[in-house]
Formats: C-alpha cells, sequence, structure tokens
C-alpha cells in the first residue's frame, strides 16, 4: 500500500469498528461514569475508542510488509505495553507510579533497540553535538513527558484526537521532506486512524479515546516525533518536536508548575488546564475545541517552516508570541483581569 491507500484504509477501519465498540460498551458496562466534578460530560460514556485506534493503526502497519521493519515491529510492541496500562487505567483507575513505571517498561523496549538521541542540533543547519550517554535519559524524559502531555489535554470532546491528528499530521510531512521513510508510514497510518474516529469523538461525543487512546497516541508521537525530526545527515533537530507538540506540552508544563506552586501532587487532576480557561471565558466546548486545534495548526506551520526555511529570527518570533497569548490566558484568568475587559 501506498501512503495514501494506508491513510485511507487505517480511516476507514476507525469508522467501520467505532460503532461495534459502542455496543460493546453499552452491553459490557465499559463506561466512563461522570463522577468527579472536573468531568465535562454528564451521561455515561463509552471508553473503548483507543482499542479502535489500537486496532486500526495495527492492521494497517501489519498490512505495510513492503516497509515494515525493526522500528515499526518495536513500536507495536511498546506501544502495545503503553495501551493495555491504559486500558487497566481507564476500568480500575492506577496511582501515578503504576503508570510510570508501565510508560518507563515501554521506553526502555525503545531504547534498547537502539532508538533514541545520538547526535542533535538545536537548528537546521547548525552545530551538531554528539549526545553520546545522554541520549538515553533525555529520550526518557521525552518519550514521558510527551505521553503524559496528550494525556492531559484529553479533557473536552475531540481535543486530544484532533490535536493528535494535527501533530502526527506534522510529522509526517516533516519526516517526507526529510526522506525519513519508517516514520512517514507510521504517521500517515496514525493520522488515517484519528480521523475515523474523529467524527464520533467529537461534540457531543459518542465515544472516548480514554487514558488508553491518548497514552497511546501519545507515546508514538513521542518517538515518531524524534526519529521524524532526525535529517539526512542523522543528526536530531531538537526544537522541531518541540515546537511539533509546543501545544500539549506547554500544558502540561505549565500544570506541573502550578501544581508544585500551589503544594499539590503534580500528578492531581484539576480544571485549570488551558482548554478549561478558555470554555471559563464563555466560549462553548465545540470553539473552545477549535481555538485549541488552530494553535496546534500554527505550532505545525512553524515547525515545517523551520525545516524548509533559513529565515530563523522570523519564525521565533513566531513561535514566542503564541507562547505570550498562551500565558496571556492564564494571566487574564489568574489576576481575575478577564471580569474587567468583557
Amino acid at each position: 500500500m501506498n501512503y495514501f491507500t494506508s491513510f485511507v484504509f487505517s480511516m476507514f477501519i476507525s469508522l467501520f469498528l467505532t460503532p461495534l465498540f459502542m455496543n460493546i460498551s453499552f452491553k459490557f458496562d465499559f463506561l466512563d461514569i461522570p463522577k468527579e466534578e472536573r468531568k465535562v460530560h454528564r451521561a455515561p460514556m463509552p471508553f473503548l475508542g483507543g482499542i479502535i485506534v489500537y486496532i486500526s493503526f495495527l492492521i494497517t502497519l501489519t498490512l505495510q510488509t513492503k516497509f515494515l521493519d525493526r522500528t515499526h515491529f518495536v513500536i507495536i510492541v511498546s506501544s502495545t505495553l503503553i495501551l493495555i496500562g491504559g486500558i487497566i487505567d481507564d476500568i480500575y483507575p492506577m496511582k501515578p507510579k503504576g503508570k510510570l513505571l508501565i510508560q518507563i517498561i515501554a521506553v526502555t523496549i525503545i531504547i534498547f533497540n537502539d532508538i533514541y538521541i545520538k547526535d542533535l542540533s538545536f537548528l537546521p543547519g547548525g552545530n551538531v553535538f554528539s549526545f553520546k550517554f545522554l541520549g538515553v535519559p533525555f529520550m526518557f524524559a521525552w518519550v514521558i513527558l510527551v505521553t503524559n502531555s496528550f494525556n492531559l489535554i484529553d479533557g473536552l470532546d475531540g481535543l486530544a484526537a484532533g490535536v493528535s491528528f494535527i501533530v502526527t499530521l506534522t510529522i509526517f510531512i516533516i519526516s517526507m521532506i526529510s526522506g525519513n521513510i519508517s516514520s512517514a508510514i507510521v504517521s500517515v497510518v496514525l493520522c488515517g486512524t484519528l480521523l475515523g474516529i474523529l467524527p464520533y469523538n467529537f461534540y457531543k461525543a459518542k465515544i472516548f479515546i480514554g487514558d488508553s487512546g491518548s497514552q497511546f497516541v501519545g507515546f508514538i508521537l513521542s518517538v515518531i516525533s524524534v526519529s521524524g525530526s532526525n535529517t539526512l545527515n542523522g543528526e536530531f533537530i531538537i526544537l522541531i518536536p518541540i515546537i511539533i507538540c509546543g501545544l500539549p506540552l506547554f500544558d502540561a508544563l505549565t500544570s506541573i508548575v502550578r501544581r508544585k506552586l500551589r503544594g499539590k501532587p503534580i500528578m492531581e487532576a484539576d480544571k485549570e488546564h488551558i482548554h478549561h480557561k478558555l470554555v471559563s471565558f464563555g466560549n462553548s466546548h465545540p470553539k473552545s475545541v477549535v481555538i485549541m486545534y488552530v494553535i496546534a495548526f500554527l505550532f505545525s506551520v512553524i515547525a515545517i517552516f523551520m525545516v524548509v526555511s533559513n529565515v530563523l529570527l522570523f519564525v521565533f518570533m513566531i513561535f514566542v508570541s503564541m507562547l505570550l497569548v498562551i500565558i496571556l490566558i492564564y494571566l487574564l484568568d489568574v489576576f481575575g483581569l478577564r471580569n474587567k475587559i468583557k
């Protein structure tokens, strides 16, 4: 199968499986019951969407016999472990240490198969530095942070799936530019899978992707964002994946800082993420999600621009401006200014 066929095939598998798993969820009571105040839905909701994403991804990638290589196999094995942990967490909520242990094991599988950062450059065409043994702890930190970042933004209907689609499409484009076939095929398959389930996951959602789906997708994106950002010369351009995943990363890091400053556990859930702020400003749920899509899209445009252009100063000005806009959202709420500017 070529890229387009893989995209369409994985999309139709998701479209076909979603109604089936919705029925299974209601029949066997695999439902997210909104018991916590931070939940935005009010009715029981099927949460097996992550399994749909996994099955569609697995079937399509496995059929890629021409391109299936060791990297693909390792990604399948390690991401399967993440999915299993997510399913357990969806049914019987796990403690943060349990989630972290599973993620550490999955990253270890990746690293033991020689998938980690060896040489890096901060900018395209910049000086190349040998990471040596530092590549291993960096890979651990990167994968765990990105995996949980995508899990944290899964707070509104269609948000995690839609942002993940934008990020995945960006990685596909950059992988094609850099000639990284392995990352390109993984990302195009995941693109189709996410687009297939999105109509059922967007407002008003009929099924959730759950922790299993958001962690599974986040894990894959953390791996292919690294491999897909390698240039033809083999060095890793560190700023590219940071910008690609800029929105979920920023949200996760600010959440960690916020909870630390308030003396709360960093893994404690709350309703103070960027998407929650947008809703609190009077935006509807779908409008808030679309705003998040636009921000993610702008990050993606900047990342692609960095790959194909040398106008780095202009790109960085846009990047910093976007961060300032997001920070402003927090400042308006923290200082109570949003009531004064209405």
